[in-house]
């Protein structure tokens, strides 16, 4: 059936292939990248050592590297799914390579495309504002590069190390736009926020990979859910939850030398995002030790593990909004 199921690409009408490829890209996560980096990028925008909009050089070169941001996320999706194939069979046959609109050979090459053109053209460009600029996109992009290959080709089998190359990509997102624009004090004051959610998200993803257990199973990955199992796996999320506590507190009470940089709306939208962490996983824990249905124990994982934890990262990339436009940012 897989044989048939990946050949059977061109008796696909070209709209539903069409489809397909606006699917296989994940515009959601396409869009919580890229807005997610803005957002940041608008709190420092015009800050010392930071470029400034209100220029054509500052905007375009910007506005290019935010595009090729968004095709680096797009190609690690694709190629995501070129590697999930034998998972995504069990758990989601209906995604674009396993329904057949999309042949894997494809995806795997296009994916790959797609990827490294989103992490070279953009110090291309950035050159232009100098050569820390073009520094900072070239590191920033290569790791996320890095881990998305790195992951979708071995992660999945090197247990918390996988999830962590994941937590890596996604606490990259805020902290690349405030690097983009001003890669040394974007950056200084980000980092505690990186380092906390790069230690929490490393618990969402075993909740998500929980979620993906069976089909993983099958596919033969060695995530923390299949190396231990998914309740013992479950057990250890909290702890990962609490490493985000200490560090993003840093900057806005001006701990460890750092400067009272952030206002109010950082303080309390992200100590909402943590609670609402918990409450998701509290959730679907409740549900998986009060059924045996493992058709509500999915629904749980989706809803909350997926679904709500992805509006919550949306919900602090519009606190750092208002953040650019009545908190720190509003200070240049």
């Amino acid at each position: 059936m897989a044989d048939r199921q990946r050949g059977s690409a061109g008796d696909i009408p070209l709209k539903k292939r069409l489809y397909a490829w606006f699917r296989i890209v994940r515009p959601p996560i396409i869009f919580i990248g890229v807005f997610g980096s803005t957002v940041t990028a608008l709190v420092f925008e015009g800050g010392p050592g930071a470029i400034s909009f209100s220029t054509p050089t500052g905007l375009w070169t910007f506005v290019i590297s935010m595009f090729c941001w968004g095709m680096l996320w797009g190609g690690i999706m694709v190629h995501n799914d070129y590697t999930d194939l034998k998972s995504d069979m069990v758990n989601r046959p209906h995604k674009p390579i396993p329904s057949g609109a999309i042949r894997p050979t494809t995806a795997h090459r296009v994916g790959l495309a797609m990827m490294t053109l989103g992490w070279l053209v953009p110090p291309a460009v950035n050159i232009l504002n100098g050569p820390e600029y073009a520094l900072s996109s070239l590191w920033w992009g290569f790791t996320l590069w890095l881990v998305g290959v790195v992951y979708n080709y071995w992660g999945k089998n090197w247990g918390v190390l996988g999830h962590a190359l994941v937590a890596w990509g996604v606490a990259l997102i805020p902290l690349y736009g405030g690097a983009l624009v001003s890669p040394v004090f974007g950056f200084s004051m980000l980092f505690p926020l990186f380092i906390a959610i790069f230690v929490s998200e490393i618990g969402r993803e075993i909740v998500v990979c929980a979620g993906d257990y069976y089909g993983d199973l099958q596919q033969g990955w060695k995530t923390v859910p299949v190396l231990i199992g998914r309740k013992r796996a479950m057990q250890l999320v909290p702890i990962f939850f609490a490493g985000f506590i200490p560090f993003y507190p840093i900057p806005y009470f001006g701990w460890l030398g750092y400067p009272r940089f952030f206002s109010d709306y950082y303080f309390v939208g992200y100590t909402i995002f943590i609670v609402g962490l918990y409450l998701c996983w509290a959730a679907i824990y409740w549900t998986m030790t009060h059924t045996t249905d493992e058709k509500r124990i999915w629904r749980a994982f989706e809803i909350y593990a997926r679904t709500i934890t992805r509006l919550l990262i949306i919900f602090t990339q519009f606190v750092m909004l208002a953040e650019a436009l009545w908190g720190a940012g509003a200070r240049w």
